[in-house]
């Protein structure tokens, strides 16, 4: 049975976003932090100007050196931050830079709530409930301007809101007064209507910064695809001429009167011309099948089939291959006792074959392809697995894996291929009702899975 982590890892290996360190995730957050730097200036500002005020209006009330040390300290410190994110600010906008300036600037902001937050308990005047409610009045205005400044990054709205408010909140409440009480309460509740505020403007915030991740994302997608397609058909037309080529030559030689050809080399010009002509088929039914796959027109039979047989029966069918390739060809299944699979037989054998030929061509030398199969954790699929000791798939480019044309940078290199397998595969398996996966280690090898769905009879 699988556990939980290696589902995990292969939910993320197939493009699944599973943490906020996915590219996409990193993208939105970075969109997000660059709406909340357009504004640092205003709360710190804001934030110097209320300071005095609040200094002028309480100098005959509260304790005057305490106040001023209060006033000098929290300016000092304003007009520092200013100058410092001024000047981090200036740095290229990367995903780096901006998280560096957000978690400096929650720190900054934390230190300018504690301050306030040290003012609505010393700077309470007892039996003084005018400028007890002007306190009240002025911490929860920078608690709603803390709302509509930090919204795009939540952690710094948790960092002013809460350490000015509560000391206050609580202050009122320790007066013993029923008024006094009731304006804690009520100070909390309305940092709490703040609060949904801004997580409502942070949703926003964030959806809107989704729509244009996507559509960045989907542009740049397109572009790979439209390279991809150009880079394809410039292969493709290399892949077609080359039997093309043969079929033409050796059928001239065949055809050509003046030149004498012996019974042994027309048999193998014959044979060469069969080969060339079934290896020029395949590419155009290769091409013909993933433009039925992209548009759900592939042709399914689903019916109950052994996974033991069908595994079985692909190693022996690529068993030759292996062996000139060196490669290790291991089927760990054996006589494994595992449920029917409700499949198409013929296309998930393509499928396999598929995995199979490309850990075999994508191995080192004297390399491994291990076949093995196993339940799915839920117990209502039966999961294939495909390893192999390869070269292994670069993390920035598991993304890319299952599109159509791309090979990942293999295009010149000597492994023959259309770069259209796995996108095939993917779709076959997808209109199957099954799912298709793999985790990869650059350097190290891959491991391909397929789930597919069990039959109801063995359930």
């Amino acid at each position: 049975m699988l556990n939980n982590t290696d589902d995990q890892n292969a939910d993320k290996a197939a493009g699944m976003e599973a943490d906020p360190l996915h590219p996409r995730g990193q993208l939105v957050q970075t969109h997000l932090i660059e709406i909340f730097k357009e504004k640092y200036r205003i709360p710190l500002i804001t934030s110097s100007i209320l300071s005095v005020i609040v200094a002028v209006l309480l100098r005959n009330a509260v304790d005057w050196n305490l106040l001023a040390g209060w006033l000098v300290v929290l300016n000092i410190s304003n007009f520092a931050r200013l100058i410092y994110f001024a000047r981090i600010a200036g740095r290229p906008s990367d995903h780096g830079n901006l998280l560096y300036f957000a978690n400096r600037y929650t720190i900054a902001v934390a230190l300018n709530g504690l301050l306030w937050g040290l003012a609505g308990v010393l700077f309470f005047p007892p039996d003084m409930p005018e400028y007890q409610v002007f306190l009240a009045f002025v911490i929860g205005g920078l608690a709603a301007g803390a709302a509509a400044n930090y919204a795009a990054w939540m952690p710094a709205f948790y960092a002013h809101t809460v350490p000015s408010v509560v000391p206050l909140a609580i202050r009122f409440m320790t007066e013993g007064r029923e008024v006094s009480v009731a304006m804690g309460i009520i100070l909390l509740l309305f940092t709490m209507a703040v609060y949904v505020i801004a997580r409502n403007s942070n949703n926003s915030y964030k959806h809107m910064a989704e729509l244009q991740v996507d559509r960045s994302l989907l542009i740049k997608r397109l572009e790979q695809a439209n390279r991809a397609k150009t880079e394809f058909l410039s292969s493709m037309s290399h892949e077609l001429r080359t039997p093309l080529n043969a079929i033409l030559g050796f059928g001239q030689l065949l055809s050509d009167a003046a030149v004498e050809v012996s019974q042994e080399k027309q048999f193998r010009f014959a044979g060469q011309i069969v080969k060339s002509g079934r290896h020029l088929l395949d590419l155009i039914e290769r091409v013909l099948e993933l433009s039925k796959a992209e548009t759900g027109r592939l042709q399914l039979q689903p019916e109950p089939v052994s996974i033991t047989e069908i595994v079985g029966d692909c190693v022996d069918m690529m068993s030759a291959e292996a062996k000139e390739r060196k490669i290790e060809l291991i089927n760990e299944l054996g006589a494994a006792d595992l449920p029917l699979a409700l499949v198409d037989r013929a296309r998930t054998r393509q499928v396999v074959l598929n995995l199979i030929s490309n850990g075999i061509k994508y191995n080192r030398d004297g390399g491994i392809v291990t076949l093995s199969a196993e339940e799915a954790a839920d117990a209502a699929a039966i999961r294939i697995i495909v390893r192999d000791t390869g070269l292994g798939i670069p993390a920035e480019k598991w993304d890319q894996l299952f599109e159509p044309f791309n090979r990942l940078g293999r295009e010149s290199g000597a492994i023959e291929g259309t770069g259209i397998g796995l996108t095939i595969s993917k779709q076959i398996i997808e209109q199957m009702n099954g799912r298709i996966g793999f985790v990869s280690t650059e350097g190290q090898g891959s491991e391909f899975w397929i789930e597919l769905p069990r039959a109801p009879d063995a359930v």
